[in-house]
């Protein structure tokens, strides 16, 4: 696909406490950054490590992931222009039900209302650079003004760190080559 105008990249960025590795993860720990705790885990009492973002860790579902995901939408709408028509493409986790991924889409919606004269915003599973071609497209041949392509992500619920559990994928002193859940943005 041959494109006839060019789309610029206002920003990019990621909000995550999880490095890419045990010692980044670690040093962003050590820095306040990462909230690491223990979680209970089944009837026995253990308890598993999560690496939760700075915010309430009470907050659950939509509420969640509104939390994360809406300082980012500010921080990126901060840079689009005033009056233009802009596209949401949001990438949320498969295990996302489509009732919390309506309230969450709903949510930013009304944000991106507020900052631009025509918003619409998507939802998508795949979280891959599929959409990219789409997007392109759209910014070429004027449909769109601004585009702003992101996710957000949390398995610290009990379905996330039992679907870990399940693929043994979750992180213990025996099974080192795991995943500590997480959220990001």
């Amino acid at each position: 696909m041959a494109l006839t105008s060019k789309a610029t990249v206002l920003g990019a960025g990621a909000f995550t406490p999880i490095g890419l590795n045990l010692t980044q993860t670690s040093m962003l720990h050590r820095m306040g950054v990462a909230a690491m705790e223990g979680a209970p885990l089944g009837q026995e009492g253990d308890t598993i490590t999560v690496c939760r973002a700075a915010v309430d860790p009470e907050l659950r579902g939509a509420d969640r992931l509104l939390a994360l995901a809406e300082p980012a939408l500010e921080e990126a709408l901060a840079e689009a222009i005033g009056g233009s028509r802009a596209r949401l493409l949001l990438e949320l986790d498969e295990h996302v039900s489509d009732e919390v991924a309506e309230i969450v889409a709903a949510t930013l919606g009304r944000a991106m209302q507020r900052a631009t004269a025509e918003t619409r915003v998507e939802v998508g599973r795949k979280g891959s650079s599929s959409a990219l071609p789409t997007l392109a497209t759209a910014l070429a041949s004027g449909r769109d003004d601004v585009v702003i392509w992101g996710g957000v992500h949390s398995n610290c619920d009990a379905w996330g760190i039992g679907r870990l559990v399940a693929a043994d994928r979750l992180y213990a002193d025996d099974n080192l080559d795991a995943v500590l859940p997480g959220e990001a943005v």
